[in-house]
């Protein structure tokens, strides 16, 4: 840990494990993770196969400003004054007791019949399950809301890091007449037949479905047909109400990766092509204009190395790829060239020596700064990481190592004379002064 970072733990406090974070806030480890995935409360990790995971004091405490916290996750609702209440205290004067009670029991019928269904509908679920065939939506007490049979078997498990990939978004609460439910569903068969979208009002009734993918062909001959996989899903909102869903999907055996931007209708408005699979993905506004783009991080099979990109879903149109790379074999064809806000290009270490690419394995939006974990190979389980530090208009401020792995990958490959010089800390600085940056605002 660097100076500068030591210096902002002292100041604003640590909170060290998931523990630590949710006694600090008052709620179980399982709600304050919820708070991270779906409200962007702040929290810090490093990446690895077991990634150390902190939060600052300060932070959450600035997040908490931002949104209607309480220990139990709700606001206090005030009493309201009953029929009942007003005729006791003689503002219903000359209704007899029998007459009180009848009056009070039509009332809450009609009442119950009224607004009971608009409650029962408006109900969010908070997290799924899945039972064989069957999902199953449940609220924040694990309480069953409803349930969807599909004809596949589900997978249980769709998502292997559920701390960098998204399942299902939700939208509003009780006063949202549009409330639905995005889920991606990935059968056991996926491999077979792919995944896809479905949406659902809060009450379970199904209103559309979205399967991703189509066939493409690269600049080297090859053909590619679908399934795809849906990897991770964003929902980004405007202030009045207009909504973009951004779902990522990559080819089963290949290199594309469909970026498939919907209205909340499920209608495609836009495709974004990628020569390379993206996973992971945040939402940042660039440009200043006070409007979020999305930053969506993985690799650049063109380029052969780790690559960012800011999208913005409103201004995206049509079906475009990147054209400019330097391996012609992996562009795309039949597609115009893509608009995007930014492209981030980052340096190969020493430590990725003999590896085909690299690539990002997490993207991170934080106060004032945004994160970005590099992977230097291909393997699943590498743990040769640099962790990239940039200001919000996606300026390269820093660069490290994610933890002694780094070094002993490095200090691995010079003994099997891959690599003819000892590792050195100045290898990031000049890491850092190589990150490729390209904007179009």
């Amino acid at each position: 840990m660097n100076q500068c970072r030591q210096t902002q733990v002292n100041a604003n406090g640590e909170l060290s494990t998931w523990t630590e974070i949710a006694d600090y806030l008052g709620v179980s480890i399982r709600k304050a993770q919820d708070y991270e995935r779906h409200e962007g409360m702040p929290v810090h990790r490093l990446g690895g196969k077991k990634p150390r995971v902190w939060a600052y004091r300060a932070e959450i405490e600035e997040w908490k400003k931002t949104k209607s916290y309480t220990k139990n996750g709700t606001a206090p609702v005030a009493p309201r004054r009953g029929t009942a209440r007003w005729a006791v205290e003689g503002i219903l004067p000359g209704l007899t007791a029998r007459r009180l009670l009848y009056t009070a029991v039509f009332s809450s019928v009609v009442l119950a019949g009224l607004l009971l269904p608009r409650l029962v509908e408006r109900v969010t679920p908070t997290h799924f399950q899945v039972r064989g065939n069957t999902l199953i939506a449940l609220d924040a007490n694990d309480r069953e809301l409803w349930r969807h049979n599909f004809t596949q078997s589900l997978s249980d498990d769709p998502i292997r890091d559920r701390e960098n990939f998204r399942d299902f978004w939700c939208s509003g609460g009780a006063d949202d007449r549009r409330g639905v439910c995005i889920v991606r569903i990935m059968p056991i068969s996926a491999g077979n037949i792919g995944s896809w979208l479905t949406c659902f009002r809060h009450d379970g009734t199904r209103l559309w479905q979205f399967t991703p993918g189509r066939d493409v062909t690269d600049e080297g001959g090859s053909h590619m047909r679908p399934p795809y996989g849906l990897t991770n899903l964003r929902v980004l909102n405007r202030s009045n109400g207009d909504v973009r869903i951004v779902a990522l999907s990559s080819h089963y055996l290949n290199q594309p990766c469909q970026v498939a931007i919907l209205n909340l209708e499920g209608a495609v408005v836009a495709e974004y092509w990628h020569p390379g699979h993206l996973r992971f993905i945040d939402e940042l506004d660039v440009d200043g204009d006070g409007r979020n783009e999305v930053l969506i991080g993985g690799v650049n099979n063109g380029d052969h190395q780790a690559t960012l990109i800011a999208l913005d879903p409103w201004t995206a149109a049509g079906v475009s790829t990147p054209l400019k790379m330097k391996d012609h074999r992996f562009r795309l064809l039949g597609m115009t060239e893509a608009k995007e806000k930014a492209v981030v290009l980052f340096p190969r270490s020493c430590a990725s020596a003999g590896q085909p690419y690299t690539r990002v394995i997490t993207v991170r939006v934080m106060p004032q700064r945004v994160l970005v974990n590099v992977a230097e190979g291909t393997n699943e389980t590498a743990s040769a990481v640099v962790v990239y530090e940039f200001d919000h208009r996606l300026n390269p401020v820093n660069a490290e190592a994610g933890g002694t792995e780094y070094k002993a990958a490095h200090d691995e490959l010079q003994a099997k004379g891959k690599l003819n010089h000892p590792y050195a800390h100045q290898e990031f600085a000049d890491l850092r002064s190589q990150v490729e940056v390209r904007r179009s605002w």
